[in-house]
């Protein structure tokens, strides 16, 4: 057993992180008091780059529990899991990275997208599912993240 990608809620009342058993992850969520975690997502797949809200409500992150890359978000007020987009269809590259992040008013998310040796940023709007190009889609590189910069994509 491992543990990884550990984030503290924006409040601090949270941490998230990553269980890898048996070579598959799980979402793990433990809460201020509590004498235990509570396990997030279901067994049968591993799931990678888990992300907060800005408000601290949901996590989002990808999984290829569908035999694709998706990303995915979690509603920690009714543990919902919603699928939001394929991305990359077939099986993931090793070594490849989605860095799903939300925006700062939690309507949008921004994930990276690799094909071969090219990646690009992408925006997700999630009531409409429009999905937007950010970069320049000429930018050969292994693999960037988007960041946020005081709640806006630069």
């Amino acid at each position: 057993t491992s543990i990884s990608d550990l984030r503290y809620s924006p409040d601090g009342s949270s941490v998230f992180y990553l269980r890898s058993v048996a070579g598959q992850s799980q979402l793990m969520l433990l809460q201020s008091g509590a004498t235990a975690a509570r396990q997030l997502t279901p067994d049968g797949a591993s799931w990678y780059e888990p992300s907060w809200s800005h408000d601290g409500k949901k996590i989002v992150y990808w999984s290829e529990a569908t035999g694709s890359k998706t990303l995915q978000s979690i509603d920690l007020s009714t543990n919902r899991i919603l699928s939001l987009k394929e991305i990359n269809p077939g099986p993931a590259a090793v070594g490849s990275r989605v860095c799903p992040i939300w925006s700062a008013d939690s309507a949008e998310v921004y994930f990276s997208s690799q094909s071969g040796n090219w990646s690009r940023i992408y925006r997700l709007n999630l009531a409409t599912q429009e999905t937007r190009l950010m970069s320049n889609p000429n930018f050969p590189i292994s693999y960037f993240c988007p960041h946020l910069i005081q709640g806006e994509f630069k």
